[in-house]
């Protein structure tokens, strides 16, 4: 029985925080165990580097001395290894959003009642109750495409397709970066999830109606805090942003430097 080692090149693209589309080239071997029928990939920058290797596993194998036996991760470290890997390059809230996102892949779940009582207490303490097991323990080398549709469809049901799709997002994001360092293949996501509930339209005030408006916060103390963004066209965050070193009245002029988000969102 042989070791047969198929050696192949990949262009994998990316796309930068900047937009910048950039394209990697690695080079590949797959195989699998004759023993085990495991199948394996050893990913290299250079094509050298990938035939020695390949050289080498052959020639371990034949004088009996191969193994096949790598570090095992799990879903819950390649995820937070993931997460860390977007702290310097994605704004606060977004990684803030991320986080909040991860834990619907890491869990523990609370069940919906703990989760309300949770919201309900308005500290975001959470009850005493056992959590769901979600993919977490999972090691990557291991987790299948059944596995991650179930896992898809228990959140869909317990929490919304909306943060199921999200955290879809991100354990594929996770399994990716994880398949570059520990060289696996990952499995496959699944087709046909369920798919978010169109939403209905959001509803915008027609001309007269924020003209009524404008109206009606001349006559209020505060009125100029409901005003000011149908004026200026600011969103609420640059709106709560913004200084008065950053309004210019002599060139009627506003500059929007900075914007006040809400704190990271608790997880319930």
């Amino acid at each position: 029985m042989t070791l047969n080692i198929a050696l192949t090149k990949r262009i994998r693209r990316r796309k930068l925080t900047s937009g910048e589309t950039i394209e990697q080239q690695r080079y590949v071997l797959d195989w699998r165990d004759p023993r085990t029928g495991s199948r394996e990939q050893r990913f290299f920058e250079r094509q050298k580097d990938a035939q020695e290797q390949r050289a080498a596993l052959i020639a371990a194998y034949e004088r009996g001395s191969y193994s096949a036996e790598r570090k095992k991760v799990t879903v819950a470290e390649a995820v937070a290894a993931w997460v860390d890997a977007k702290r310097a390059v994605v704004r606060a809230n977004t990684f803030a959003s991320y986080e909040f996102q991860a834990r619907y892949v890491a869990g523990p779940l609370l069940p919906a009642e703990a989760r309300l009582a949770a919201i309900q207490s308005g500290t975001g303490a959470k009850p005493n109750a056992r959590g769901m097991t979600l993919l977490g323990p999972v090691k990557v080398q291991e987790l299948t495409t059944r596995q991650i549709r179930e896992w898809h469809r228990l959140i869909s049901e317990e929490v919304s397709v909306y943060s199921a799709n999200k955290a879809m997002m991100i354990l594929k994001a996770a399994l990716a970066l994880a398949a570059e360092d520990h060289e696996f293949r990952p499995p496959a996501m699944p087709t046909r999830l369920q798919r978010q509930r169109d939403k209905a339209r959001k509803a915008v005030l027609a001309p007269e109606q924020v003209a009524r408006l404008l109206g009606a916060a001349q006559d209020d103390d505060k009125g100029v805090y409901v005003a000011f963004p149908f004026l200026a066209g600011t969103r609420p965050s640059e709106q709560l942003g913004l200084l008065w070193e950053d309004v210019d009245f002599d060139a009627n002029l506003l500059r929007i430097r900075r914007i006040q988000l809400k704190e990271s969102p608790q997880y319930l």
